[in-house]
């Protein structure tokens, strides 16, 4: 652990003070004097901004030199001399000092203002260029060949392509996280269950589906190159980029280089499990779970607003001609007996039955059917219903029969798919009648594969969830059949290759 994560931070005093309520103005406002680059403010100029609010119209030029001094001390800004020609002595006392915020209050500052606006409005996006841009810098990065001396400017621009690679993961990362939480919020939802989200709702689903297409496109490519990386290439990689960190001048000292080394390494690492799942899934399948989750939530939205937008407008001509009638009644108790024909009475009570009509025609009605016996029960608190309770046995005969079923189905798809493997070299056309858990597993080997082309011919490479590698050719333009148990299915003409069993 890092022994600076043990001490206090003491420039983000000025947050939570007594005198925060004149701290954070004076800092803000020099903050907007450093970004319009005019770092250096003088007192006199600070008095004038704050003395056109009425919260600092008492407020003396001695009570902010005051506060000067002791963010000063702080270190939440610098105190520089001025040494420029004054005029009068008052001038001199009053603007002898220039003052400018330290690179730590400048932190701070900007992470405030992107709290408060992200507090204030929805952040973050799930454009579908998110995933583009990541495979084309990570392509560009392992495409760049590497001589055995590395010169200055092959290691700059491996540098450079590695915090490409990582400013638009880092980006895709917070974008998509930002966005989703914040139409996951509280206020957005208020807003979806109103009528005129019907509107919007088409282009928000486009939106989340365009993202989700391309992030299962892109992903599926990114997993395929991930693979293909040797962790020879990543160390070689790794070496160019410490030679770099070497080459920049510095003022402190450089760590060593196996700190370095397990710093790219880690990075690397945690970039991969983040498309490639180990022992738990990928965060990149819960990234695709959790935006189609918030597409079936804006439908079911949308749907129930557009539901209730029809009730009120079919309903709104019946109810002004009833008004209008009832109105025209003399007698209150007239208008009372109609709306209780209409309406029925206020708070009545439903019972359901369990036993099915004996005819669905809408020209009967309720009265039309024979009665149904209830039986009613007493609603005495202290009334319970007994409760039977069973001894939970885990080594229960029906739990052993289920786990035998479980192995000898497994066993029986192992067998499926070996068969396939050891015929070594087939085309589709060439098979005999197949399984149809075969030919799922066929389909399943060819859409794994599109992932990864190779770039000079209509050859595609795979590798089976057992480990089996593959490769697919795809011989003529032609439509073939593959007969199987349960039908025929026509598809292209294709032809496997797996490689010698180990």
């Amino acid at each position: 652990m890092d022994e600076r994560l043990m001490e206090g931070i003491k420039e983000a005093g000025y947050l939570y003070t007594q005198k925060s309520h004149r701290y954070r103005p004076i800092i803000r406002y020099m903050y907007e004097r450093t970004m319009a680059y005019s770092p250096l403010v003088l007192p006199s100029e600070i008095i004038s901004y704050l003395k056109q609010f009425p919260f600092f119209q008492d407020y003396s030029e001695d009570e902010l030199i005051g506060d000067l001094n002791s963010l000063v001390k702080n270190n939440n800004m610098e105190q520089i001399q001025d040494k420029g020609k004054v005029k009068t002595y008052e001038d001199y006392k009053r603007n002898r000092y220039r003052y400018k915020l330290t690179p730590h209050t400048i932190e701070l500052e900007k992470a405030l203002i992107n709290m408060e606006s992200n507090l204030q409005s929805i952040r973050g996006s799930l454009e579908k260029s998110l995933t583009d841009r990541l495979l084309e810098e990570l392509e560009k990065l392992f495409s760049q060949p590497l001589s055995n001396e590395v010169t200055k400017a092959e290691a700059q621009k491996v540098n450079d392509n590695w915090e490409s690679l990582f400013d638009r993961f880092n980006k895709l990362i917070s974008d998509a996280g930002l966005y989703l939480s914040h139409i996951n919020g509280e206020k957005l939802e208020l807003i979806m269950r109103t009528e005129s989200f019907i509107i919007f709702k088409n282009a928000f689903v486009d939106y989340l589906q365009n993202f989700i297409s391309a992030l299962k496109k892109n992903a599926d490519k990114i997993k395929a190159n991930l693979n293909k990386i040797t962790d020879e290439k990543i160390d070689s990689i790794i070496s160019t980029l410490i030679l770099h960190q070497k080459s920049i001048p510095r003022l402190d000292e450089l760590p060593p280089d196996e700190e370095l080394y397990s710093s790219f390494k880690d990075k690397w690492v945690s970039f991969k499990s983040w498309f490639i799942s180990n022992e738990r899934e990928s965060d990149v399948y819960y990234l695709e779970k959790q935006t189609m989750e918030m597409i079936r939530k804006i439908s079911k939205m949308a749907q129930q607003a557009a539901e209730r937008q029809r009730y009120i407008k079919s309903r709104k001509t019946d109810f002004l001609h009833l008004a209008k009638v009832v109105s025209e009644f003399d007698d209150i108790d007239k208008a009372n007996h109609l709306f209780s024909l209409l309406f029925g009475i206020e708070k009545t009570r439903h019972i359901k039955i369990k036993d099915l009509k004996e005819s669905d025609s809408t020209q009967k009605s309720i009265w039309d059917f024979p009665p149904s016996p209830i039986v009613l029960k007493a609603r005495k608190e202290t009334e319970r219903a007994a409760v039977k309770r069973h001894v939970v046995n885990k080594n229960s005969k029906e739990r052993k029969e289920l786990m035998e079923k479980y192995k000898k189905q497994k066993e029986k798809e192992e067998n499926l798919e070996k068969e396939l493997v050891n015929k070594k070299h087939f085309k589709i056309d060439e098979l005999e009648v197949v399984q149809p858990y075969q030919r799922t597993l066929l389909l399943n080997w060819i859409g794994k594969a599109m992932a990864n082309k190779s770039p000079n011919d209509n050859t595609y490479f795979g590798k089976t969830e057992n480990g089996y590698e593959y490769m697919i050719i795809k011989k003529t333009e032609d439509k073939v059949s593959l007969a199987s148990s349960d039908g025929t299915l026509t598809m292209p003409d294709y032809e496997f290759i797996f490689e010698e069993l180990k």
